[in-house]
């Protein structure tokens, strides 16, 4: 079978090389390299509207690995996130943010002195927050708008990299209500409660809000999560040595049988080491 196929059975096979390749740290949950952890969980086991997929959650230890923000608007042209993974050497990627027609963020995007989009959404609450030089503030940061002490002002003089999507989980990582009541897959970026870096995606098309109960979760300790695609464009994508994750999106009825263009991505790379 290609590895460039995504299907379900694609996703189960990488599940159990990956069992006989990592270390189980918990249940389900497999240690791929130091401070690297994969957790691929049947959807159909969380809950009567679960479908037949994977949920796929990569968490990364912010002693081993850094973040990227990666776009077409600076490293163009827009690619499939397996060829941004390829081109620029990273060990992971998932969706930055959803974009407009020109491939610019749907909220606001800087890295350092480039604005992707200089426009805050007042739509969106959420804002992730990275790449500061500074030792003495964290590696990444989850913020809501709403949440005591929010300040984007500040956050902008802490960090140098700033993305703004809609809000999965709420300040205290409660389920967010959200109104869209279409299915598809999903993509989303999250903290959970040791710090760790999450990438997650449903491989099953459910509810944004069915997405962000199972975030929410206690089994998989997030505490914070923003949406960050939705549909055949969500993305997600990880190789260590032979071990290989990948995992497509879709609207019922809709699936490719391989990754779409994306024009903005988070990549995540070994700490110190530069993005080619």
């Amino acid at each position: 079978m290609s590895v460039r196929v995504i299907s379900l059975i694609a996703a189960a096979l990488a599940l159990v090389s990956c069992q006989q390749q990592g270390d189980a740290v918990s249940a389900g949950r497999l240690r791929i390299r130091q401070g690297l952890e994969v957790h691929q969980v049947p959807t159909a086991e969380l809950g009567p509207n679960g479908g037949s997929g994977l949920l796929t959650l990569f968490y990364f230890q912010p002693e081993y690995f850094e973040l990227r923000l990666l776009t077409a608007a600076g490293q163009g042209p827009a690619r499939p996130a397996d060829e941004w993974l390829e081109d620029f050497g990273l060990l992971a990627v998932i969706n930055a943010s959803m974009y407009l027609p020109n491939q610019r963020s749907t909220g606001f995007m800087v890295d350092h002195e480039h604005s992707n989009n200089p426009a805050v959404n007042p739509r969106f609450g959420g804002f992730l927050a990275f790449g500061s030089s500074d030792s003495t503030v964290g590696p990444w940061h989850f913020a809501g708008s709403d949440c005591e002490g929010f300040s984007l002002q500040e956050l902008r003089e802490r960090y140098p990299v700033v993305v703004q999507n809609y809000r999965l989980l709420d300040c205290v990582g409660e389920v967010f209500e959200w109104s869209d009541d279409r299915s598809y897959s999903s993509a989303a970026i999250g903290l959970d409660k040791r710090g760790w870096l999450v990438f997650a995606h449903s491989g099953t098309t459910c509810k944004p809000q069915e997405f962000a109960r199972w975030l929410a979760l206690p089994r998989f300790g997030i505490t914070a999560a923003h949406f960050v695609e939705g549909g055949p464009e969500a993305s997600l994508m990880l190789r260590h040595g032979a071990q290989e994750f990948r995992v497509t999106g879709s609207w019922p009825g809709v699936r490719g049988s391989g990754f779409r263009d994306v024009p903005n991505v988070l990549g995540v790379v070994p700490r110190g080491e530069k993005v080619r």
